[in-house]
């Protein structure tokens, strides 16, 4: 009907109208919200479409990878062997009588959590390192730290160690005077120490080094001088004593230039006794206690024969080394208690040690 459609023409126009409006403000609101999104997408799909072409390539890469972490540890492991050698040489030597055994040194990790694996046993059984006194960790810390300085690669051509000798066994000392001994072959070696066993093992073994003796006097003023082997500086004390004869009086010479000149003889014999024994394989704490009291006859027959019975037969002995040799060896083991305690007492003891030192090398 004509008079129908023409009376509700504009509300049907005005409605659609309105919907078409609406339907342009939710498809400017999606437009809106989905925009960032289709942008992303347009930018990641160019890469997306890359990354499925060339994955056919990743499994190579992950092999390639894999290669490299693989050549990088045997590299590592080749670089770090002559280390490992040489430290388990090294804790061999100061190992001494310990009975833990370093069997194996590695790399381990990946990253900030790489570390050292350390392989231990005792008696043939696997340990952990808590079986270890004190003296041993330190000598297996020296065994670790002591080869990486003397690599070949090292730019460090010095070694200081300070106080190595601390909470050691006295046999293993003898082991670390010969340990720094080969590392002094190709760098410069510095060892700070309160402890007089390290360079008396030196002296015994007769290693080649310089021991230097730092004092403190009045208002720290400090006093370096070159240590001299402990018979010489006991002559030389001797003979400081005997120099002041007026401020130390006769009972003070009495007292004391005898008892220094005896024991720069007994020094003498002991380090010969301690060279002979040590030599052919006895245990320093056995020769230690073979030593302990002993009479200075006695030592001199232990020095002399290797037989500490034979103290009868040291009196020939000496006259056959040298002209007032009998006389003076007599002098001292009766002169600390009387007879003569002046320089010429120092002189002939001074004679008698060298005369002993040459003899009994």
């Amino acid at each position: 009907n004509p008079d129908h459609v023409e009376a509700h023409l504009p509300a049907v126009a005005a409605a659609t109208e309105a919907l078409a409006a609406a339907a342009q403000a939710r498809v400017a609101a999606l437009e809106d919200a989905w925009r960032p999104l289709r942008n992303a997408l347009a930018g990641w799909l160019p890469a997306a479409r890359a990354a499925v072409a060339g994955e056919a390539a990743v499994a190579s890469i992950k092999a390639a990878e894999l290669w490299l972490k693989a050549a990088d540890g045997a590299l590592q492991a080749e670089r770090f062997a002559p280390i490992a050698a040489r430290a388990q040489a090294t804790w061999s030597a100061l190992r001494q009588e310990s009975s833990v055994d370093l069997t194996g040194i590695s790399l381990a990790g990946a990253g900030n959590r790489r570390h050292l694996d350390l392989s231990l046993a005792v008696d043939g059984a696997e340990a952990p390192l808590s079986v270890m006194s004190q003296g041993e960790i330190n000598a297996l810390a020296l065994s670790l730290f002591i080869p990486r300085l003397v690599h070949q690669d090292s730019p460090f051509h010095f070694l200081v160690v300070d106080d190595p000798v601390q909470s050691m066994d006295p046999f293993k000392v003898d082991g670390l005077a010969q340990v720094l001994h080969d590392a002094a072959q190709t760098r410069q070696v510095i060892v700070f120490t309160h402890d007089t066993r390290l360079p008396e093992a030196v002296r015994r073994m007769q290693l080649p080094a310089t021991v230097l003796a730092v004092g403190r006097r009045a208002r720290s003023a400090v006093d370096v001088r070159v240590e001299r082997a402990p018979e010489w500086q006991a002559l030389d004390d001797a003979w400081a004593v005997a120099c002041s004869g007026e401020q130390v009086g006769p009972a003070g010479l009495q007292r004391v230039v005898p008892g220094l000149c005896r024991e720069a003889v007994e020094v003498t014999l002991r380090a010969s006794v301690r060279r002979q024994l040590l030599g052919r394989g006895d245990r320093l704490e056995d020769v230690e206690a073979r030593l302990s009291g002993i009479k200075l006859q006695t030592l001199a027959a232990l020095a002399i024969y290797g037989d500490e019975k034979r103290g009868g037969d040291v009196y020939a002995w000496l006259g056959q080394k040298g002209h007032g040799l009998v006389e003076t060896f007599q002098e001292l083991k009766e002169g600390v208690h009387t007879g003569a305690a002046d320089k010429g007492l120092v002189e002939r003891s001074r004679v008698l040690v060298r005369r002993f030192a040459e003899v009994l090398k």
